[in-house]
């Protein structure tokens, strides 16, 4: 019996999709917010070919976002008057507390939303070269118009 080499499968290189990690994912939802790691999740989701699961991430996102803005807002006000030679303790509370709900965020969205829509460890890496420019320019754009 001969080995016909016409029905071995040749690889493709263009059946993998490059998507951006989950640690990329979480890092990017504890600083600056769960926003940024949810829109490098949908582009994940998008290229991958799961448009209706963009829904899901979008609203958890959104509630998630406003959530944490209510809690943190009513339990921890920011104070009236900043005074920069007293650095007010409830400013270093409040930052704590947001960087907490923001790994709580990323957490949601790595461990649930990534590990359901890619269960395996065998994607290729995208990137996050574009994303840390997007966001150094944002930051620079909102201290320029602040």
């Amino acid at each position: 019996m001969e080995l016909d080499e016409n029905n071995v499968p040749e690889v493709q290189d263009d059946d993998y999709v490059e998507i951006y990690s989950r640690n990329a994912i979480l890092s990017f939802s504890i600083f600056p917010t769960p926003i940024f790691g949810s829109i490098l999740l949908i582009l994940n989701l998008i290229a991958a070919g799961y448009k209706k699961a963009v829904l899901g991430v979008v609203i958890f996102t959104i509630l998630f976002v406003v959530a944490e803005n209510l809690v943190l807002n009513h339990f921890f006000p920011m104070p009236k008057v900043i005074d920069p030679t007293h650095l007010d303790p409830q400013l270093f509370l409040l930052a704590g507390l947001s960087l907490v709900a923001n790994l709580i965020g990323g957490l949601v969205l790595t461990f649930y939303f990534f590990k359901k829509y890619f269960p395996e460890d065998d994607y290729y890496p995208k990137s996050i070269t574009n994303p840390i420019i997007v966001l150094v320019v944002l930051i620079l754009l909102t201290g320029f118009f602040h």
